[in-house]
């Protein structure tokens, strides 16, 4: 097999391997994804004072209806959340989170992982809460 073979190869199969390790490393984090709200949820707030409250958060609701806020202060960390309702989905977005107990270089992949978990759970749960709420107004229907 010539050198020119060999490559021809060789690159399509390395730059596939080189594409992965980019898109892996800029993957969108699973709490980033909007939650579909439909049209069986007319007021998410009750949704969230119960979902903040069952995890510990701290909850805003700066009075517009469409903007909501979150902090939490758990385990050396402090996090702080913006909630958008945005056609008919409610998006998380992470404002910003830091250890407060560190002091020098502190590793950012072990704070990623801490809150990737706390959001996802709490977005998680406000899932659950929807998805309740659209089951029950479906069985209403069939009745």
């Amino acid at each position: 097999m010539t050198n020119k073979k060999l490559w021809t190869l060789i690159l399509p199969v390395f730059s596939l391997l080189v594409l992965a390790g980019v898109a892996r490393g800029t993957e969108v984090h699973p709490y980033k994804d909007p939650l579909p709200l439909f049209d069986y949820v007319d007021d998410i707030e009750p949704i969230l004072q119960r979902s903040f409250a069952l995890h510990g958060w701290k909850y805003e609701a700066p009075g517009d209806g469409k903007t909501y806020k979150g902090s939490q202060s758990l385990k050396g960390f402090e996090i702080f959340l913006i909630l958008t309702v945005r056609d008919k989905q409610l998006v998380v977005d992470v404002e910003k989170a830091y250890m407060t107990d560190c002091t020098g270089n502190c590793a950012d992949l072990r704070r990623e992982e801490h809150v990737e978990r706390w959001v996802g759970n709490l977005r998680r749960t406000i899932a659950i809460e929807v998805t309740n709420l659209v089951r029950d107004a479906l069985a209403k229907q069939d009745e």
